[in-house]
């Protein structure tokens, strides 16, 4: 038949079907918890005993557009509008040619 020994080892992959159903799947716990990201859809599909990588979930969420947008965790420390005095910068136009100058 003139076939390489890879075809008898060769799995047909219906990874097409697999991924609808599981993109079903965390599509229905995102929208039962929609906080969760993809670490957390993996632990609750690993609950419901569908055990996924969570590198897979990742790469699915991210195709189908449910990833989590990540909280701004920066706090502003400076107020600028205070009531104190503002001082002038003294030194903003002095042109500085030596050491110990300023």
């Amino acid at each position: 038949m003139n076939l390489s020994r890879s075809t008898y080892h060769h799995k047909s992959k219906s990874t097409a079907d697999d991924d609808k159903v599981l993109i079903a799947q965390i599509e229905a716990i995102i929208e039962e918890f929609p906080g969760y990201g993809y670490r957390r859809v993996t632990r609750e599909l690993h609950r419901r005993g569908i055990p996924v990588n969570h590198k897979k979930v990742l790469r699915l969420m991210g195709e189908q557009g449910l990833l989590r947008k990540n909280k701004c965790c920066w706090i502003r420390t400076t107020d600028s509008h205070h009531t104190h005095r503002v001082y002038p910068n003294l030194i903003r136009n002095l042109a500085v040619t030596g050491a110990n100058q300023v």
